[in-house]
């Protein structure tokens, strides 16, 4: 069947393979890489959806070149977070991905 998350992404893991990029969805959706010193999976790519019966709108990120521990402090709050309808927040370890495509 027809799955609106895996076309959405393969747009983007084409495109990244130009850099020999190789990227992998986790089940969250989020578009990862192996680290180079771990070989650990670490997130690029967080995305957010909105979808309905025969559309999908794909809002997502890229992290070319950020700041990793500014976004990791940015990221924590020490605030209650009001309930919304979407998916809960659950930070995940990133890495950039500089050195191949810039």
């Amino acid at each position: 069947s027809y799955n609106r998350f895996t076309k959405n992404f393969k747009i983007i893991q084409q495109a990244l393979e130009c850099y020999d990029i190789e990227l992998h969805t986790s089940p969250k959706h989020d578009l990862m890489v192996h680290c180079p010193t771990t070989s650990i999976l670490k997130k690029v790519s967080g995305s957010a959806f909105r979808l309905t019966k025969d559309k999908a709108l794909h809002h997502g990120t890229l992290l070319v070149q950020s700041q990793l521990d500014q976004l990791t402090s940015i990221l924590k709050t020490k605030r209650k977070i009001i309930n919304a309808k979407g998916v809960k927040s659950n930070p995940s370890p990133v890495i950039n991905q500089s050195s191949k495509i810039i």
